[in-house]
């Protein structure tokens, strides 16, 4: 299992967390469309790149990574589950994988879309209708959090 953290505080206690378990990797930096250093808003559990309610001014810089580039160096060909809670980042990160064709390697998606995202509907029913050739929403609470299954 890889856990994928962006922030140095949870990425410390995900280290301490899963130390004794040697089929967890915690790597700190996220998954997204593109590499970058971004500065993530310090909102606890909310922090965010892109909420456009956070400040920047009190961020903390942090790596994130293009999802294809990480498949191929950390030699990944199947995912069991991907759970994407990344507070605005989930839009881009669905479609880069699914631009990529990737989105069949995952048998099971948990994703919280969040409404502040420019044009957050629209891209939710495309990333949706994309997702539906592959896959089958099992459940949904609408912008709240939703479950696909590979087909």
């Amino acid at each position: 299992a890889y856990i994928f953290e962006p922030h140095p505080e949870y990425f410390s206690k995900c280290i301490e967390r899963f130390s004794s378990d040697e089929n967890v990797m915690v790597l700190n930096y996220g998954l997204a469309d593109k590499n970058g250093e971004f500065l993530l808003s310090n909102s606890l559990d909310g922090s965010s790149f892109i909420n456009p309610n956070h400040s920047q001014k009190d961020g903390i810089k942090c790596v994130i990574r293009a999802f294809s580039g990480v498949l191929n160096e950390l030699d990944i060909t199947n995912i069991d589950l991907m759970k994407i809670n990344i507070e605005g980042g989930e839009f881009s990160l669905m479609e880069h994988i699914i631009s990529c064709g990737k989105q069949a390697i995952v048998k099971q998606y948990q994703i919280q879309f969040h409404k502040f995202v420019e044009k957050a509907v629209d891209r939710r029913i495309l990333i949706s209708r994309a997702l539906s050739e592959t896959h089958a929403r099992t459940w949904c609470y609408t912008f709240v959090w939703e479950n696909w299954r590979k087909n």
